[in-house]
């Protein structure tokens, strides 16, 4: 029986089968593999008495604070953006193409605010990779206004994101990605 990244070839006709427990997802460097917490429909907690609801909390925050970055001045979603991150954004940015955070700079000083957002909160997926970071999926819809309310736009779009801890106890986005929603 050979096995490939914690994957196992039993029947030998080239399918693999994943060797965990439900529930469980990859193999940590030691071999071991880490719980993943899934929030579907995700509301922030009341309280943050444990890691699990503070990391919740602090991913529904982040994501609401990078959208609201996009409304205000573009630019300033840099704040939330880790050194290594990676972005495609064909809805904001105009095509698909990755971009790293130095590109993403350049990128946003020619985009035009969008004027607001929504998030469906109903569509809303958390999940939690680890103590340190959490993965976030939803539905929004963007708004830009023209001069002429023929000239206004909506567009409904889907995003995913993932956000690590730094050891200073920052949230930074390491990876978004936005597309348009069918």
């Amino acid at each position: 029986m050979s096995q490939v990244l914690g994957l196992t070839n039993q029947a030998g006709g080239g399918q693999m089968q994943q060797q965990q427990q439900p529930g469980k997802v990859g193999g940590g460097f030691h071999g071991e593999a880490s719980d993943v917490k899934h929030y579907t429909g995700a509301k922030k907690p009341k309280e943050r008495n444990t890691i699990a609801k503070r990391n919740l909390a602090d991913a529904i925050d982040c994501e609401v604070l990078l959208w609201r970055a996009y409304c205000d001045e573009p630019d300033s979603v840099l704040e939330y953006m880790a050194k290594d991150a990676v972005v495609i954004d064909p809805v904001t940015l105009g095509d698909a193409t990755p971009v790293t955070r130095e590109d993403l700079e350049d990128r946003l000083r020619d985009v035009q605010p969008w004027t607001a957002y929504k998030i469906h909160k109903d569509t809303r997926v958390v999940s939690q990779i680890g103590l340190m970071s959490m993965a976030t999926m939803c539905r929004l819809t963007l708004y830009k206004m023209g001069q002429d309310s023929k000239d206004n736009e909506q567009i409904e779009a889907v995003t995913s994101s993932v956000w690590r801890q730094t050891a200073g106890a920052e949230w930074e986005c390491c990876s978004l990605l936005v597309g348009y929603a069918e």
